[in-house]
């Protein structure tokens, strides 16, 4: 698609201590119409090592103008946790299905009208919360329809490090 970019530059008359942050620019990529776009996106709610648990949250939708039926995203959540059963904020029922053996979220949403976003929280318990130098890697795909406008963005990955002494 077609790449706009705007841009926005601020100044004083006089000295000025920090120049470097008078400009900004915004970069957006236009795709062609009568294309789908599912996005998703994770991230962690601040993950504390005592705790014994992180909290994610996924966010999902359509950036496209047309409808997708048939969606599914597949959340794996870090060896060495256990996942608490999801919540989610959407408008209909989301079918899951609980994939233990491969450490997996399977959620079957029936279309994702354009426009239209919704999110999924998923906690998992750490299974050895004392451990230290341990990654813990979390990762989300959203179904890709052959014909997605930019499927760079139909997945993602948070990393979360236990911390501690070498």
């Amino acid at each position: 698609g077609a790449v706009f970019t705007n841009s926005a530059r601020v100044g004083i008359t006089g000295i000025e201590t920090t120049p470097s942050d008078n400009e900004s620019c915004l970069a957006t990529t236009i795709y062609t119409s009568g294309q789908p776009n599912l996005y998703v996106n994770k991230w962690n709610e601040g993950y504390n090592p005592g705790n014994g648990n992180i909290q994610y949250q996924i966010q999902f939708g359509n950036f496209g103008d047309v409808t997708v039926e048939n969606v599914t995203i597949t959340e794996t959540y870090p060896v060495s946790t256990t996942a608490d059963q999801p919540e989610w904020d959407w408008w209909e029922e989301i079918g899951v299905t609980d994939n233990y053996t491969d450490s997996q979220w399977v959620f079957h949403i029936n279309r994702i009208e354009r426009g239209q976003s919704g999110s999924i929280n998923i906690n998992v318990s750490l299974e050895n919360p004392e451990a230290r130098m341990r990654w813990y890697t979390n990762t989300v795909e959203i179904t890709t329809p052959g014909d997605d406008a930019n499927s760079a963005d139909n997945a993602d990955v948070d990393v979360v490090f236990s911390g501690g002494e070498v």
